[in-house]
């Protein structure tokens, strides 16, 4: 409820009933039901608008019907003798206030206390309303001391602290367009089904800057308001995409984005570059032979994911669209045919069960009954006689001691059978440090070898035309004004391109960190003598982790970085959520290195400073973040057993 104020002693507030009925429908859109005297009692005096509530109320624990509450009231604010109270349009113009003069916060908040809902919200859009988040954080404390424990969940948010005045319809227009056009901050995500009160008030601060200071009180990580932005079976993606994918349809961008799996969309799309033999090897040994295995493998960083996630969205038919928008099918780079896959699957810590049930369902048989998923699969497929070819990728992220079970109950058994192939990336092993021999290939291509069909196996690594490959890679990115600017002269992209290609061992990997290095810099560097130093550490000198080493160094705050995302080294599944897990695991890993505590606003900084590291995803109703790079995780796993980090930048220097 807005009080309308029209005719009345006290100052007119055009946007107080206006900002009400925003809001009420912006609630009513998400299930919540109004009640209805509000827009007739905008005008009337407190005595009468206080019987309402509790008609309501009354009403409301008789039916059982309140889950959750939501009570906005907009008007003028006063304070008089220690309380806080909200003027009506019947109120006297000065003090005192008291009775049936005025509003305060003691009956809005019984009113919700006793409504019989779990949880509760009280938005309060008055001046001096971060007095009343006190009232009623005091009246919280005394129900739950008179209840011997916790009682409702109960909180509230404000525009304005105690001092300041708040200004008509800067709180509800600032946290619509957040909620409606996502947080300017990073505060929460798309993959968020609800907006904390903390998250909300966080955000309100950035957008009201110098005119009020939103304030929250009680249960602020209260789940009560809804995220229009939410999609529950939203793909993973790289945080650092952005806008890229915004010209898509949302149906076309998501389908593009889940056989993408977890490579970098960008590396797929726009930027891939070369790996044109290695491609014709893959769509020549596709056009032969009725069964087999063909293994694209590769040193950490040779770009593995990006070549089949490419390979899975050019083959598929229902990401045609998305390929069109985009510009994928207008090079003269060679193609798989469109249908090549029947099945595409993502192996990151999935068990042997879920990746048989994920390629049974693509092939659109039933194994909701199966004991034994992996058997079942493979026995379907032979009896019925089908003949398909599934691509698989990142058989080395699976589950522990789970690669064995789907390299050779699932894949390997697939590609024995009649008519049927399989396409795997994966490194020779686990930690990316075999180096074969002979006919050694590595643990993990051995377990793929299938008893009654051949095994092909084609190294990145061994590419010869990699460095060309990289060059182009490099100069595209510093080219394409999407997403790097400042590199306008063609001569210095290539000079800095170039430089990248040498010194990269054919790790694409490298070659991404080394652009944004060079992001920072500006094109004037490659003018200088030897800018080549002002590059990460040569990759065949030092590795990867001293490229990851470098990188951290250059943000401003980088054991804030480090610290912050060092746990998603250790996560499982589709990774961490930012709010309370990540931040408290931050701090535990913390405490032997630099000893420092963090917080869900550190974990928001390092999302928007460093999302370049991240890959975003969607589980049970809130955001989830992981490293883009199963090498990432290696390096501050290698930190932490190290003792590496803040007490040691010695040795990234």
């Amino acid at each position: 409820m807005g009080i309308d104020y029209t005719g009345g002693p006290h100052p007119h507030l055009p946007d107080a009933p206006s900002d009400a009925r925003r809001l009420e429908g912006f609630f009513t859109d998400w299930g919540f039901h109004t009640l209805n005297d509000c827009g007739v009692l905008s005008g009337a005096s407190a005595r009468a608008i206080i019987d309402s509530l509790e008609c309501w109320v009354d009403s409301a624990r008789h039916d059982k019907r309140a889950a959750k509450v939501v009570l906005y009231l907009a008007g003028h604010g006063r304070l008089h003798n220690g309380r806080h109270y909200v003027l009506v349009a019947t109120s006297p113009e000065t003090a005192p206030y008291f009775g049936s003069k005025a509003i305060s916060v003691e009956d809005l908040v019984q009113a919700v206390l006793n409504s019989g809902a779990c949880s509760g919200l009280i938005l309060l859009d008055t001046c001096y309303a971060g007095f009343a988040a006190h009232e009623v954080q005091h009246a919280i404390d005394r129900a739950a001391a008179a209840q011997g424990g916790p009682g409702m969940d109960l909180a509230v948010l404000v525009p304005s602290l105690h001092h300041e005045r708040s200004y008509s319809g800067l709180f509800v227009s600032g946290m619509l367009e957040a909620l409606e056009g996502g947080s300017q901050g990073g505060h929460w995500s798309d993959g968020d089904e609800y907006v904390t009160l903390m998250e909300l008030r966080d955000e309100l601060r950035l957008r009201l800057s110098d005119d009020q200071c939103a304030y929250v009180a009680g249960r602020d990580g209260l789940k009560i308001v809804p995220n229009p932005r939410y999609r529950a079976h939203a793909a993973d993606r790289a945080v650092e995409l952005g806008a890229l994918l915004a010209q898509l349809p949302d149906a076309d961008r998501e389908h593009f984005l889940r056989k993408a799996a977890s490579a970098d969309a960008g590396d797929v799309g726009w930027f891939f570059t070369g790996r044109e033999w290695m491609t014709r090897q893959v769509i020549e040994w596709l056009s032969s032979g009725d069964r087999g295995v063909l293994v694209v493998t590769g040193p950490p960083g040779a770009g593995k994911s990006a070549f089949l996630g490419r390979m899975a969205v050019l083959a598929d038919p229902g990401s045609q669209p998305a390929c069109r928008v985009l510009g994928l099918l207008d090079d003269n780079q060679p193609h798989p045919p469109v249908g090549s896959f029947d099945a595409v699957v993502h192996l990151r810590n999935r068990r042997a069960e879920d990746v048989a049930r994920d390629i049974a369902g693509q092939l659109g048989l039933d194994l909701s009954e199966s004991t034994s998923p992996p058997r079942d699969l493979i026995t379907l497929l032979n009896d019925q006689g089908r003949a398909v070819t599934v691509l698989a990728d990142a058989l080395d992220e699976a589950e522990q001691d789970d690669d064995v079970f789907i390299a050779r109950d699932v894949l390997r058994a697939i590609a024995g059978l009649p008519g049927c192939r399989v396409i795997v990336g994966t490194r020779r092993d686990r930690d990316g440090r075999h180096d074969p021999e002979g006919r050694d290939m590595g643990p993990l291509i051995d377990m793929l070898r299938p008893r009654r069909a051949p095994l092909t196996v084609l190294d990145l690594g061994s590419d010869d035309h990699a460095d060309q490959d990289i060059e182009k890679y490099v100069e595209a990115r510093l080219g394409r004004g999407t997403t790097v600017t400042g590199w306008p002269t063609a001569r210095r992209r290539r000079a800095a391109a170039r430089a990248v290609a040498e010194q990269a061992g054919r790790v694409f990997l490298y070659a991404r960190f080394a652009v944004r290095v060079l992001e920072g810099l500006g094109e004037e560097i490659v003018d200088e003598p030897e800018f080549e130093r002002r590059l990460p550490g040569h990759v065949g000198d030092a590795g990867l982790h001293r490229v990851f080493a470098d990188d951290l160094e250059r943000f401003d705050d980088p054991t804030l970085v480090r610290e912050v995302l060092t746990p998603l080294a250790y996560a499982r599944g589709k990774g961490l959520p930012r709010r309370q897990i990540w931040p408290e695991l931050a701090g535990a890993l913390a405490a032997d290195r630099s000893g420092r505590a963090y917080s869900a606003a550190d974990v928001s900084k390092v999302i928007r400073e460093a999302g370049w590291y991240l890959i975003e995803g969607t589980e049970d109703g809130q955001a989830v973040f992981r490293l883009y790079h199963q090498a990432i995780g290696d390096y501050l796993r290698g930190e932490v057993s190290r003792g590496g980090g803040s007490r040691r930048r010695d040795d990234h220097r």
